[in-house]
């Protein structure tokens, strides 16, 4: 069973989620960006902020690009690799 303490600092942690959510919406219509801008903002504001573990930032954040970058490498060499051949007929 959690604790008051934990439950307390979930409670922190969703309002600043929202009210992060709520300072993109402002300034997405500010700069009058399109929705999908907004969207992705959003996606990319909940795998920043949503990240809870005991280790350093800097541990997580390496981690976090290592697995980006390794995930852009295979894609790129599986586009690489399975060319997709224009069809003949028509």
């Amino acid at each position: 069973m959690p604790s008051l303490r934990d439950v307390q600092r979930g409670f922190a942690a969703a309002v600043v989620f929202g009210a992060a959510v709520f300072a993109l919406g402002v300034l997405s219509g500010a700069l009058r960006c399109d929705r999908s801008t907004f969207h992705f903002a959003g996606m990319t504001l909940a795998f920043v902020m949503l990240t809870v573990d005991g280790r350093s930032p800097w541990i997580v954040a390496v981690n976090r690009f290592l697995e980006v970058s390794i995930g852009i490498f295979v894609s790129l060499l599986l586009t690489a690799v399975w060319h997709e051949h224009a069809s003949v007929g028509g």
